[in-house]
């Protein structure tokens, strides 16, 4: 661990992180951070605190970290280039990490002139890149930009940089991108994105070139109120693409707010299927209290907890008895992974398992096997069961309805395993249509949910995925050799 943050965690844990965006008052007062600080409690993996953004005095940054972290949060720190000198932004870094922040974000910071002292010096005596550069080597070299050592107690910062997307000319978007990788940043966050397609061309571009596997990439996304808003951005902010289909998709919706919200969860949903993304960062400018709404309904809560296993890890620790049942005899390496998952602790068995389970998914499949389709919104579950179940079957995968409907016409599948939480339509739903489907309605149904301990207090109940003839139900907390049960049992 670089740093040991949660956030950090978490993204090094394969989880799909959740970071949203706090602005300081205007003011001296304490109180607007603490009543902000509830709407993220437990719901995000971190806050940023903006560092006088659009170029007004607000409270300082770092005293908003601090106040942060006392509400229980874990801030990223923003600090911009435009008010400070080198001198001052490492007494800022040094201040930072004694009052407990453990994630920075660098940035150029928006000009002077955009805010409501024109006539103010910007400083820029380094640029972000440079910054970045700079928090790496006092980081890792414990060494000032001087080169004076930082004798004890060097700063432990989780490095964050901003990127853009969609600003011209695009293919060299990649190529800033590449550079503040090798400056040192660990996380990226995005500007909004709006124009999923050109994200969507972007992050190929990045996968092209490895680097969703040097570094952590969020993509940023703002919920909007109205149209009005959709409009200022795209006129006004520089580096913004947005649809005019979407000003014309807000505009003519009877609830405007709504709207804007249902826009952010299919954001959502179609990022999680775009591959190299491993998160999102809200921005809900002035619309904190909308977060907790949003992350509900796009089925991110709970969060996972700091510094636990994350779902492959915890699912295969706990079946291990499973893994020697159901993994062939001519897999030679079984008892090297069964040692190994042992004893690897909570860093080392995300990166173990992803070579061990690639390794599996690449081994060629036999002919004449049944074929199980496996719907779930979770790549990291999907990936765990699916790496065994592969032994047995031919597996086929989807991350929504959508395009569970597709591989079912393409497939004809033996039996589907679907996820009962998914947006934005859930299990039962899809179960109940396809069983008036007059071609297959008679595939069997495994249904899964991971909502079991309040499961009789939501819409999931089991009794629902009962009254479908044929079907089983699956704990996702159960383990693999449920799941490889249940679909035994079935095709057997």
């Amino acid at each position: 661990m670089k740093a040991g943050s949660s956030l950090e965690k978490v993204l090094s844990a394969a989880e799909f992180a959740v970071t949203a965006e706090l602005g300081p008052p205007q003011n001296a007062g304490p109180e607007v951070i603490r009543r902000k600080s509830e709407y993220f409690s437990g719901r995000v993996d971190a806050v940023n605190i903006t560092d006088n953004q659009t170029a007004i005095v607000r409270m300082s940054s770092i005293a908003c970290a601090a106040i942060a972290i006392s509400c229980g949060l874990e801030p990223v720190a923003q600090m911009v280039c435009r008010d400070r000198n080198r001198i001052a932004i490492q007494s800022d870094i040094l201040g930072a990490a004694a009052l407990g922040v453990k994630n920075i974000l660098c940035l150029s910071g928006d000009h002077q002139t955009f805010g409501n002292q024109p006539q103010s010096k910007n400083v820029y005596d380094i640029d972000s890149m440079q910054l970045i550069a700079l928090v790496r080597k006092m980081r890792d070299e414990k060494r000032f930009l001087s080169g004076d050592a930082i004798k004890e107690h060097e700063p432990r910062l989780f490095i964050g940089a901003a990127a853009n997307p969609f600003a011209d000319p695009f293919e060299f978007r990649v190529v800033r991108l590449a550079k503040k990788v090798a400056a040192g940043a660990d996380f990226i966050q995005t500007q909004c994105v709006f124009d999923i397609d050109k994200f969507a061309r972007w992050m190929e571009l990045v996968v092209e070139q490895g680097l969703h596997k040097k570094v952590f990439i969020l993509a940023g996304l703002t919920p909007v109120r109205s149209a009005r808003a959709l409009v200022y951005m795209k006129n006004n902010v520089a580096g913004m693409s947005i649809p005019d289909k979407l000003i014309e998709r807000m505009e003519s919706a009877q609830e405007p707010k709504e709207e804007g919200i249902r826009i952010c969860l299919e954001m959502i949903q179609r990022i999680r299927d775009i591959e190299g993304v491993s998160g999102i960062h809200l921005m809900p400018i002035g619309w904190e209290s909308i977060t907790p709404v949003i992350l509900e309904r796009a089925g991110l809560l709970p969060r996972p907890q700091p510094g636990a296993l994350s779902i492959q890890d915890r699912t295969v620790v706990q079946t291990l008895g499973a893994l020697r049942q159901h993994v062939p005899a001519e897999y030679k390496q079984e008892e090297q992974i069964v040692e190994t998952l042992n004893g690897c602790g909570e860093d080392s068995c995300s990166s173990f398992m992803e070579v061990k389970m690639k390794e599996m998914r690449e081994e060629k499949c036999g002919t004449g096997r049944r074929k199980v389709l496996f719907i779930d919104d979770d790549p990291d579950y999907v990936q765990s069961v699916s790496s065994f179940l592969g032994k047995k079957y031919d597996v086929v995968t989807a991350f929504s309805a959508k395009q569970g409907w597709a591989e079912i016409e393409k497939q004809q599948p033996d039996l589907i395993i679907l996820d009962a939480m998914m947006e934005p339509k859930d299990g039962f739903t899809f179960a109940r249509e396809l069983k008036e489907h007059p071609v297959h309605k008679d595939v069997p149904i495994v249904m899964l949910t991971g909502m079991v301990p309040q499961i009789t207090q939501t819409k999931y109940n089991p009794q629902q995925i009962l009254r479908f003839e044929g079907a089983d139900f699956v704990e996702k907390s159960a383990g693999i050799e449920e799941v490889i049960s249940a679909v035994d049992s079935l095709l057997d």
